[in-house]
C-alpha cells in the first residue's frame, strides 16, 4: 500500500513538471481580448441604477420568454442598445463565457448617461 502511494505520488511529480513545462512543449501564445475599455467604479448610486435597469429589462415585455444567454443579451440590449453595440455585436457572448466586457458595459451606461 506504502509503495503504490509512493508511485503515485512520484509519477504525479513527474507529471507536473515534465509534462507541463513550458520548456517541454513550448510557450503557448497567450491572447488578449481587444475591446474598447470604459471605467467603471463600483459605487452605491451606480450599482443602484445598474440593479434598476437590469429589473426593468428583466421583467419587461421585451425579453419576457426568453431564457438562458438569449435573455442576458436582451436584457444588455435593453439596459443600453448603443452600448450593447459597441462592446458586444461584433462578438456576442455565448453560452458559458466569462463576461470579461460586463464592467466594460456599466461604465459605457454611466458615461453616456452623464453627456
Amino acid at each position: 500500500m506504502k509503495n503504490e502511494s509512493v508511485f503515485l505520488f512520484a509519477t504525479g511529480i513527474f507529471f507536473l513538471i515534465f509534462i507541463l513545462s513550458p520548456e517541454v512543449f513550448g510557450d503557448y501564445p497567450v491572447y488578449e481580448y481587444d475591446y474598447k475599455r470604459y471605467n467603471y467604479r463600483k459605487k452605491p448610486k451606480s450599482e443602484k441604477r445598474m440593479k434598476s435597469l437590469r429589473q426593468m429589462c428583466e421583467n419587461g415585455d421585451r425579453c419576457n420568454g426568453l431564457s438562458g444567454i438569449e435573455l442576458l443579451r436582451c436584457i444588455r440590449r435593453c439596459m443600453s442598445s448603443d452600448c450593447y453595440k459597441e462592446l458586444y455585436d461584433h462578438d456576442e457572448l455565448e453560452e458559458g463565457e466569462i463576461d470579461v466586457r460586463f464592467n466594460s458595459f456599466k461604465g459605457c451606461i454611466v458615461s453616456k448617461e452623464q453627456v
